[in-house]
């Protein structure tokens, strides 16, 4: 680790913090996986499942140097435009090193395909296991939907949906009877930026952060976000999908959810529920089965 860390400090494009962040993430990888090393060696356990194993990999080291079985179970988006998937075909002479899982169970055929254009995992590695997460059946979305305009916020996007918040807020006297839901982003720290800007606005709703995706959903008319599972679980919903091309760093997602007809993109200029009326009636959604197919591990694909 101190090799690494040394050839790494030498590399010009780093800058004191990139090499401060690197030295205390080097430094807690170690102390974690001979912890978790330690109290694995002398088990029993011949798989384990975790979720996701990015972020987790002094677990996956250790579990490795134990004889144990890795398999991720899928969290959430896989795409191009994610940082921890899909990687470019210069990898593949390194992924026997990486600490990645043996296995990962995905929730479709969608997500596999994703996966399968980059480099990190073999065809038989990936296995369409299901969607294992518990979701509501398609009942619960068939009553009429309502005048909500649902924008679902991903974490550390603030400078962004603040101001345009404010300029569809401003879009609503158009449109009588519409109102805004916004869906709270669970691990943003800094939620409380929206509470401060737009708590009490009658037509602004912020929705509790605990408050599932589906009750949103089932009476929402329309979704807008940036890079958020929540655009594929509104799939089956009868919510028609925004996408907003607005951020570099989600580009390859945005690019991936409206080829795969999930959503339109929407330009921030754009009045979303204007948009929304002159789809309404011709917009048609894929089928749900190819992201969140029905779970089971009664099959051989996903033995173990």
């Amino acid at each position: 680790i101190r090799a690494v860390f040394k050839q790494l400090s030498k590399k010009s494009k780093l800058t004191k913090e990139d090499c401060r962040e690197i030295r205390i993430a080097l430094d807690d990888f170690w102390r974690e996986s001979r912890l978790y090393y330690y109290y694995l060696k002398n088990t029993q356990i011949s798989t384990a499942f975790i979720y996701p194993a990015y972020q987790n990999e002094s677990l996956v080291y250790a579990l490795r140097e134990a004889g144990i079985k890795v398999i991720e179970f899928q969290h959430g988006v896989i795409s191009k435009g994610a940082h921890f998937y899909v990687y470019p075909r210069n990898v593949k002479k390194l992924n026997t090193d990486m600490l990645l899982p043996d296995d990962i169970w995905v929730w479709g055929t969608y997500w596999k395909n994703t996966l399968l254009k980059g480099f990190e995992f073999k065809e038989t590695q990936v296995k369409v296991a299901g969607d294992f997460i518990s979701r509501p059946s398609s009942i619960l979305f068939s009553a009429k939907k309502e005048k909500i305009l649902l924008v679902t916020l991903s974490t550390g996007t603030q400078s962004f949906f603040v101001p345009y918040l404010k300029k569809i807020y401003g879009y609503l006297p158009k449109h009588p009877g519409w109102k805004i839901k916004v869906k709270l982003h669970p691990g943003d720290p800094n939620n409380q930026v929206y509470f401060n800007e737009f708590d009490g606005n009658n037509l602004i709703e912020l929705v509790d952060k605990q408050t599932n995706i589906s009750e949103c959903l089932k009476t929402a008319a329309l979704q807008i976000s940036i890079f958020s599972n929540t655009l594929f679980e509104a799939v089956g919903t009868n919510t028609i999908n925004f996408c907003l091309d607005v951020d570099n760093r989600f580009k390859g997602f945005v690019d991936e959810i409206v080829s795969a007809g999930v959503a339109c993109l929407l330009n921030p200029d754009e009045d979303p529920i204007e948009q929304y009326e002159l789809i309404s009636t011709t917009f048609k959604s894929p089928e749900k089965q190819l992201f969140f197919s029905e779970f089971s591990i009664s099959n051989d694909s996903v033995s173990l």
